[in-house]
């Protein structure tokens, strides 16, 4: 009786060492899997936050980008825009440069053409007047030779005006005007050296004229005495 108590006093302190070592396992095996489940949970939450900060990080960069495009852009369009502007008073200037060059040489030829037209009116009268001294018998082929040089430099100053006309056209119609400007100033230069040679010429028709006259009166006075 007493062999069978101890025997089986013994098992039970082997079940309960064995269930205290079982349990001992579970709850070392509990907390081993705990300690994986941290360390798992803290893993995931290293990557979420990495993913998060990749995240971010892309979005800065695109909103970089985005900005600097719009920048970009921007810069563009006033770039444009003073091109634009400067073109526009470039083509303001240049228009206004045109005006006043037209204007300047039309107040030129203007002038020049009115001294040719004098200079025609004068030689209607110097003609009248030689006309009246070749009927009283005086020579005045020296004054026509004169006044027939002085027909042909009005002429060529009025071909030199209508050439420094169509350069001056020309000088409108140019984005360039001037460059243009110095030709035309040639042709004007051109057409007051004609109106010079013209002058010079009726000048001293005017004096063969006078000298003829002086020689009639002399001959009328000669042969009244």
């Amino acid at each position: 009786m007493n062999k069978i108590a101890i025997f089986l006093s013994t098992l039970l302190v082997l079940g309960l060492v064995s269930t205290a070592r079982a349990q001992e396992q579970d709850e070392t095996n509990t907390r081993f899997q705990q300690r994986l489940n941290t360390a798992q949970e803290q893993q995931d939450k290293r990557k979420e936050a990495q993913e998060e900060r990749q995240s971010a990080q892309e979005e800065r960069q695109e909103k970089r980008l985005e900005q600097q495009g719009i920048r970009e852009e921007a810069r563009g369009e006033r770039q444009t825009e003073r091109q634009e502007v400067r073109g526009e008073r470039r083509t303001e200037r240049l228009e206004k440069q045109k005006v006043n060059i037209n204007a300047y040489f039309e107040r030129v030829m203007r002038r020049l053409g009115a001294a040719l037209d004098r200079f025609e009116k004068l030689i209607k009268r110097m003609e009248s007047r030689l006309v009246k001294l070749e009927e009283r018998g005086v020579d005045v082929s020296s004054a026509r030779e004169k006044i027939a040089l002085a027909k042909t430099k009005i002429e060529e100053g009025g071909a030199a005006i209508e050439n420094a006309q169509g350069m001056i056209d020309a000088l409108l119609d140019s984005d360039n005007p001037r460059d243009v400007f110095k030709d035309v100033r040639s042709a004007v230069q051109e057409v007051i050296q004609r109106i010079r040679d013209a002058h010079r010429a009726l000048v001293e028709a005017l004096r063969e004229i006078e000298a003829s006259g002086k020689h009639d009166n002399d001959r009328s006075t000669t042969t009244e005495e």
